[in-house]
């Protein structure tokens, strides 16, 4: 029987996971480590392999800090896979990130201008 509302949805939910939280959460285990996630494989066409290549070609780290991704998943505890970067508007792949760097990128809005003259600040008031 189909849900009443969004709210009710969520509210059954919400009430089947506190009850199988066990069960839960080994399926989100299972499945965080087996998807890259849809909307990333179905948006830009990255398979897990294109992915877990790519990674193994930046040594599983960060393509600007080199450092790998520092936040744990919310769920599972373990250690997020760094983000998909890429060109919005023209959907090409061009690395993966931590979730910091990441958020630096869309922060200064992708414009290299603004990051150029954000670097000379930081270099000028050392």
């Amino acid at each position: 029987m189909p849900y009443k509302s969004k709210a009710v949805h969520r509210a059954s939910s919400r009430k089947y996971y506190w009850n199988n939280r066990t069960k839960a959460l080994s399926n989100v285990n299972k499945h965080y480590h087996q998807n890259i996630g849809t909307w990333t494989a179905r948006r830009l066409g990255l398979t897990k392999e294109d992915y877990d290549r790519l990674s193994r070609k930046q040594l599983h780290r960060c393509a600007i800090c080199r450092r790998p991704e520092r936040i744990k998943h919310q769920v599972t505890g373990k250690r997020s896979r760094l983000a998909v970067d890429h060109n919005h508007k023209t959907k090409v792949i061009r690395g993966l990130l931590c979730r910091r760097c990441n958020s630096g990128l869309s922060l200064f809005g992708e414009n290299p201008v603004v990051l150029r003259a954000a670097a000379r600040y930081l270099r000028k008031t050392k």
